[in-house]
């Protein structure tokens, strides 16, 4: 097996991680869920160094190591050279991948998308209604997996929200009316995704709910773009910037009895959080409260798509915890900028009241 040239900068990162003391264990959702030295971000790091030297092989089980990282970027907040670990080990995943050295659950997942176009094998609660969405439209609307699996009457207004932003019903990202996944969970396990992309053709911009998809376009986030001709991707909090009349909400939601957990992506890869703090001023009288650990520093609760396949009960403990760092009542609701976090946070506490950015832009604007 030749081992790849994986560059200078993981290279590099790779180094400064093996001799550091462990000084970011403690941001480690993967660390702190499975409590084990192996998936601390120095353990991976320093294991693609040893793997890419040569010191030992690349097999199933080195391989499966790297895919315990969430791609939350939370220790690179904590780190004093600002070392992008899930850029790095995303370069891994990629090489297992090509090796073929998949963890089962990572090859299921694969699977799915060969079968479904999408991470959930089983069908959504319900069809998506197209009536409210344009098919000519120059604006586009790709909703969250989540949202369609769970709450697919969200994804229909979604279209009379953006219609009073942008002055039209933007089309619906749909192939014979499924709404596919755009790949992210695939690309993140180092794969390449099955599927063709749905008709792209004259579109301005695609917006999204999902902090995933919008975060693989943004510039300097830890993975690479698609390659090829794609319109711009933008996440519903640039909304307020790219309407041209701002509406005003229909109602202000008072929110300070409530606590905000951004999401990862959000938070450290888009780098969204000032514009989140606006978006908040915005619809809010009073605006929810900053968590224990707040913006840059916000845990990952770990529901990460790939990472919870792969662990359930690391991402099982990570949710766990977060709840616990609130250090608020089952009574509290959390306010967060992810479907996918709120999904998983309300499967650890049913009696937790979630809501999360498109609920309040809803809300807010509803007639």
């Amino acid at each position: 097996m030749d081992n790849p040239e994986l560059g200078p900068d993981i290279e590099r990162m790779t180094a400064y991680c093996t001799y550091c003391p462990k000084l970011c264990r403690f941001t480690c959702p993967a660390a702190a869920g499975e409590g084990r030295e192996t998936v601390t971000p120095w353990g991976m790091m320093r294991l693609l160094e040893v793997t890419r030297d040569g010191s030992i092989p690349l097999d199933a089980d080195t391989a499966e190591v790297f895919f315990h990282c969430t791609g939350c970027r939370r220790c690179q907040t904590f780190c004093r050279h600002e070392n992008d670990v899930p850029r790095a080990l995303h370069k891994a995943r990629t090489w297992a991948a090509a090796e073929d050295l998949l963890p089962d659950a990572v090859a299921a997942l694969r699977d799915t998308f060969a079968a479904h176009g999408r991470p959930f094998a089983e069908a959504p609660d319900r069809p998506i209604d197209d009536a409210p969405f344009d098919p000519e439209s120059p604006f586009a609307f790709w909703p969250d997996c989540s949202t369609v699996q769970h709450h697919p009457e969200k994804v229909e207004a979604t279209a009379h929200l953006l219609k009073a932003f942008l002055g039209q019903a933007p089309r619906l990202i749909a192939t014979d009316q499924a709404v596919p996944c755009c790949g992210f969970p695939l690309h993140a396990a180092g794969l390449d995704s099955p599927r063709e992309l749905p008709d792209l053709d004259g579109l301005r911009a695609i917006y999204t709910d999902c902090p995933s998809f919008a975060a693989w376009h943004a510039p300097e986030s830890s993975w690479d773009a698609p390659e090829g001709p794609h319109p711009p991707v933008r996440h519903l909090l640039t909304l307020l910037l790219d309407a041209e009349d701002l509406p005003e909400p229909t109602r202000r939601l008072d929110l300070g009895h409530a606590v905000l957990h951004p999401d990862c992506k959000t938070a450290r890869q888009s780098r969204h959080l000032d514009l989140l703090d606006q978006v908040l001023a915005h619809l809010c009288e009073e605006p929810p409260q900053a968590a224990p650990f707040p913006r840059e520093e916000s845990p990952c609760c770990g529901g990460e798509h790939l990472y919870a396949t792969v662990e359930p009960r690391g991402s099982r403990n990570a949710g766990i915890a977060l709840l616990d760092a609130t250090d608020t009542p089952s009574s509290t609701p959390i306010v967060t900028t992810s479907q996918t976090c709120r999904s998983h946070l309300q499967s650890l506490d049913e009696d937790r009241v979630v809501l999360t950015l498109l609920d309040l832009l809803l809300e807010a604007y509803s007639p």
